[in-house]
């Protein structure tokens, strides 16, 4: 999963990907579902609503191949999300015009447009074989009755897009699984992700630094998965030239390529071009992360959100302090204050210490970020050759 929901749900979704008909469950995975209750799936946390929660222990049912059990609760689940789940049961046992009865109590739901985009993207890179699926590379609009159809159609016949379809039935899941675990535990407000990539390397011999390369991912495919299971969209920012393929990133969130409008004016022109370019709904909170940092951590993200969430209204940034520096290139700010940062680039600054003066800023200090980030590995950005040699890149 590119996800991460805590001790007790990662273990029971790891390792394989989900058949798509009924498939076989295994004996462990049973007896630790069995032991959980809706309350046990989310230790430690206020369930806000008991419904999404419910619909979460069948979702991991669902994934483990235990239909029956699955079924025994999304039955009772009088939601939209309760009956996709309930549709995804049907489906996978091949009862295929219950499956259709459930999809239209579903409806028209919020999470179809981005179930769409990820199937065009899956679908783009693992083109359809037989060009009666090719409908998957191209729908503008997500069809829960097609896929049905497609799903009926491999399992009468064997074809060579059963890996593809299996792999979106799996995005399926995970997207209405973190969309239900949100529900239950209050999801918060909406945070896009921005992403710095346009800086010039100059001291890397002007090489692109998202290009480079640290353990088999690029520098800015790290990030991007560092960053993603904390927002809705990710915008990345990157310098006029510079050749990104969005579609290249296995991420199940909307994510766009844009230019920063004032070639060289360094991050905080950067960071007002993301600002501007971000689409996400309601969106309240930005996650600001720079290419550079190899070794970015998850948590250190969520740990930025969840800071700037805490101080409430009256904090514009949370900003971690590290050696006694403030680090806004790894940090979460308020989209309001986009009007004051372009008035301060109006004014012909561009320096970040002059905005941070003008906002009201909280500070992450070290003790808080060694919690989840013992070396601050999230902090090593590479500079220069140095850098990238001690990183082992």
């Amino acid at each position: 999963m590119s996800r991460r929901f805590g001790p007790v749900i990662d273990p029971l979704v790891s390792g394989r990907t989900p058949d798509l008909g009924a498939g076989g469950p295994g004996a462990a995975a049973k007896r630790s579902l069995a032991a959980l209750s809706p309350e046990a799936v989310f230790p430690g946390r206020r369930i806000v609503d008991r419904d999404a929660a419910r619909a979460c222990l069948a979702g991991l049912w669902l994934w483990n191949d235990c239909l029956e059990e699955s079924h025994g609760i999304s039955q009772g689940i009088e939601t939209p999300e309760g009956s996709w789940w309930h549709a995804i049961m049907h489906r996978r046992e091949g009862d295929f015009s219950n499956a259709k009865y459930w999809f239209r109590r579903v409806g028209e739901h919020p999470l179809f447009p981005r179930l769409s985009e990820a199937v065009r993207r899956i679908a783009s890179s693992s083109r359809p074989r037989d060009p009666r699926h090719g409908w998957l590379a191209s729908a503008t609009a997500w069809d829960p009755f097609r896929f049905v159809d497609l799903c009926e159609d491999l399992a009468r016949r064997s074809s060579a897009d059963g890996e593809l379809a299996r792999e979106i039935a799996a995005e399926e899941w995970r997207l209405l699984f973190a969309h239900c675990h949100d529900l239950a535990v209050g999801g918060g407000p909406p945070v896009v992700g921005i992403i710095l990539a346009g800086g010039s390397g100059s001291r890397l011999g002007g090489v692109e630094k998202g290009m480079l390369r640290f353990e088999g991912q690029t520098y800015l495919a790290r990030a991007i998965a560092a960053v993603a299971p904390s927002v809705g969209e990710i915008v990345v920012v990157v310098a006029a030239g510079q050749v990104i393929d969005p579609g290249s990133f296995a991420v199940s969130i909307p994510l766009r390529v844009v230019r920063d409008t004032t070639a060289g004016a360094g991050p905080l022109a950067a960071l007002a071009d993301g600002l501007r370019e971000a689409t996400l709904h309601g969106a309240a909170i930005a996650v600001i992360a720079s290419c550079d940092v190899p070794r970015l951590s998850p948590d250190v993200v969520r740990l930025l959100v969840e800071s700037l969430v805490n101080a409430g209204e009256a904090c514009d940034w949370a900003v971690p302090e590290v050696g006694g520096h403030p680090q806004v290139l790894l940090s979460a700010i308020r989209t309001t204050t986009l009007a004051a940062i372009e008035s301060h680039l109006a004014s012909g600054r561009r320096d970040v210490r002059g905005i941070l003066s003008k906002l009201r800023t909280r500070s992450i200090d070290e003790e808080q970020l060694r919690c989840i980030d013992p070396a601050l590995a999230s902090f090593h950005d590479i500079d220069t050759a140095e850098d990238q040699h001690a990183l082992g890149g």
